[in-house]
């Protein structure tokens, strides 16, 4: 792969919270995937659309909200989901704050956009139902949950919610999803039948990343404006232990088994292992700097943990709780989808190229392009 020349993380910052962040509009450096599988990007004549063209944009956020950190900013352009039976890969896009984002909807069999759905304001995380039917969208600055039907390609619902949503996950019943509120410190819960909230959870301070167990029991909560990971009883909506991990814990992950948490900590650059059944952390890692968002392989063996300040991803052994590989991925990762089969695994970013395919079998970046349009 080409090597990409950085420049001062600090100075990026800056740039961003002042002037906005502008991008690239070319392939870098494109390389197809294995031959024989589905997944070699493809470049498009002019009179059709192309997943890489795309003029210069500029992002413009509202520095003066409290929650509306840098941790934030970095993540809102683009963020990535692939439905279940991985021919669809959802992306979601924002060009300014005051504007409503967009979902783009990418054909992996050819890689040609199948569709746009205008969502709210700074879409920032995404989930599926099980079935792949809707897809729900948290909308930051809005809000507000968007339901879209993924057969229409329509929005369906808007569902407000707390104060600065930023993440969401589905319950495994496929009953109800909790959103995180990060301006409001709580967990809305979302009731997927009656598109209504049906509860509120107060929980810490800047609440982000959550996932549950395989049965739904629990549901586990990072906070990244503190240092601890709440552990909530769904079944009493209450929050019944409070575990402190690392500083500003960003996103975290579960073992298809439900018996171990892997929590990225952003300001620490480590990642804590915690045993559900003890519920206390029995390890803590040394990764990358500024690890925000952990997937497990489907067989839970191997954990893939994104690092936005230095630029690559730990291949983390889940049994033996240890970094066994670090492969460089790009500048400034946001979010990650893996295959089905745990084969390939999308990237989004900040940097020059705003999708990175990395074969997990060859443990390397197979093919990158730029800007998607909104």
């Amino acid at each position: 792969m080409k090597t990409f020349q950085l420049f001062n993380f600090s100075t990026f910052l800056t740039l961003l919270l002042l002037t906005g962040c502008g991008g690239l509009s070319r392939i870098q450096n494109p390389v197809p995937a294995p031959e024989g599988s589905s997944t070699q990007f493809q470049e498009y004549g002019d009179d059709q659309e192309k997943i890489h063209a795309l003029s210069e944009k500029t992002y413009e956020y509202d520095t003066e909200d409290a929650v509306w950190s840098y941790r934030v900013m970095r993540q809102s352009p683009l963020r990535v989901a692939l439905s279940p039976d991985d021919r669809t890969l959802y992306l979601l896009r924002t060009a300014k704050a005051e504007e409503n984002g967009t979902l783009v909807i990418l054909d992996r069999a050819n890689y040609r956009i199948a569709g746009r759905v205008e969502i709210g304001k700074v879409p920032i995380a995404l989930a599926l139902t099980a079935d792949g039917k809707e897809l729900y969208i948290a909308n930051h600055l809005s809000d507000a949950v968007s339901v879209v039907d993924t057969a229409t390609q329509r929005v369906v619902h808007t569902i407000p919610v707390g104060h600065r949503p930023i993440r969401i996950a589905i319950a495994p019943s496929g009953e109800y999803a909790y959103v995180t509120n990060h301006g409001s410190d709580s967990i809305s819960i979302l009731n997927l039948s009656t598109k209504l909230v049906e509860g509120e959870i107060p929980v810490g301070h800047w609440p982000c990343g959550v996932v549950f167990d395989p049965e739904g029991k629990y549901a586990y909560v990072v906070h990244h404006g503190g240092q601890d990971m709440a552990v909530i009883e769904t079944a009493t909506s209450r929050v019944i232990k409070r575990i402190e991990v690392g500083k500003t814990p960003m996103g975290l992950g579960i073992t298809p088994d439900g018996r171990k948490i892997l929590v990225a900590n952003e300001g620490s650059d480590t990642v804590s292992v915690v045993d559900t059944a003890r519920l206390e952390v029995v390890k803590t890692v040394s990764v990358g700097e500024g690890p925000v968002e952990v997937s497990f392989s489907p067989d839970g063996k191997i954990a893939y943990v994104i690092h936005a300040r230095s630029n690559d991803l730990s291949v983390i052994d889940a049994k033996e709780e240890r970094v066994i590989a670090t492969l460089p991925v790009g500048q400034f990762p946001g979010s990650m989808a893996l295959t089905a089969d745990g084969r390939f695994l999308y990237v989004t970013h900040e940097g020059p190229a705003d999708v990175s395919l990395m074969d997990t079998e060859q443990k390397s970046v197979v093919a990158q392009y730029a800007k998607v349009p909104l």
